[in-house]
């Protein structure tokens, strides 16, 4: 019997073909996860532009109807009358306006002091309203601080619930005497009360009922009055057609002092994150919470997804449609924030 024995050529070349079918198969499975990472991509993107286009058909209509309601002329869509309702008590404080609850706070044993609505002066409707719990220290000072943010002119409704004037201090009492209260000065322990004033203008109302007893609690109070609303022009500040972004998100909320300002308005390079400053151009969103959303539109504004996507997903679709708007620049800086709910 003869046994060849083979080359040391021999086992190197088989060893050399041996490593090049591995070199192949791993190309071949570098590939194939190559097209499989693209399909995914390619299925996010048309996923993406798909809410995308939805989106901006619903936007369409919307704009649409809202151009209709445009053409009517502003003093027709203003209210004939502002009829005010206002109760304070122990356990629930509301507000109405013509007939509509617009606010309303009845849960048990939360929310005691006094609560502030801030109203359109010509539409009747909310644009701020906070709580002070003036039980506490400290609340009187954050309530004055907030009223000195509010523009001139707007109507200001303070309705106490449970408890609010334990920690009122004499200066918090002195700014109310000074917008025309008489019975703020007065207010004691466990007292019921409702004041109604225009900023920086003419007293409408006030009601007092004093609790008895160390004790006890004031008698629930109810105050009704009838305003006539101001013109919607006279409500708006006379700024520049460039300002129109400014103007749609001063007519809707209140306490962004000089923001809003008629006279001085700050620069609207006011709160950028401070990460991209001064150079924030483009904001993207996901979720809605409405006050974030009329800050952020004050910039640019875009809904990139209208479901609760994966965050990933919807930064790597924010970066690819800020790569299309600015395909010629040379870098981008992307920030990101977590906004929590007001």
């Amino acid at each position: 019997m003869h046994l060849r024995n083979r080359s040391p050529a021999h086992h190197s070349y088989r060893s050399s073909t041996q490593i090049m079918k591995m070199l192949r198969r791993k190309k071949w499975l570098t590939r194939l996860l190559q097209s499989g990472v693209l399909l995914i991509l390619v299925v996010t993107a048309i996923i993406n532009i798909s809410f995308i286009m939805n989106r901006h058909e619903r936007k369409d209509g919307y704009r649409e109807s809202k151009t209709r309601e445009d053409s009517v002329p502003e003093g027709d869509r203003r209210p004939a009358e502002l009829s005010l309702g206002v109760t304070s008590s122990k356990s629930l404080v509301y507000v109405t306006v013509n007939g509509q609850t617009v606010y309303q706070d009845d849960d048990f044993d939360v929310n005691r002091g006094i609560h502030l609505l801030v109203l359109n002066q010509a539409t009747g409707k909310v644009m701020a309203k906070q709580v002070f719990d003036t039980y506490s220290s400290g609340e009187d000072q954050a309530m004055l601080d907030f009223i000195d943010r509010i523009s001139k002119n707007r109507i200001l409704v303070f309705t106490i619930k449970d408890e609010g004037s334990f920690q009122l201090k004499p200066e918090a009492r002195s700014a109310l005497r000074g917008m025309g209260s008489v019975t703020g000065e007065k207010l004691a322990f466990r007292d019921m009360w409702i004041f109604i004033c225009y900023k920086g203008g003419q007293v409408v109302s006030e009601r007092h009922s004093k609790s008895d007893k160390m004790g006890d609690w004031g008698k629930r109070i109810t105050v009704e009055e009838v305003l006539k609303p101001v013109l919607l022009q006279e409500s708006k500040c006379p700024w520049s057609t460039t300002d129109s972004k400014r103007q749609e998100f001063c007519d809707k909320v209140e306490g962004y002092g000089r923001v809003c300002d008629c006279d001085d308005p700050a620069p609207l390079t006011f709160h950028p994150p401070k990460s991209a400053y001064p150079h924030l151009r483009t904001a993207h969103w996901s979720g809605y919470w409405h006050r974030q959303v009329d800050a952020v539109s004050v910039y640019l504004h875009h809904e990139t997804t209208i479901q609760a996507l994966e965050i990933n997903l919807h930064q790597w679709m924010s970066i690819f449609l800020e790569w299309l708007s600015s395909v010629e620049t040379g870098k981008e800086r992307v920030a990101s924030e977590d906004l929590e709910k007001p």
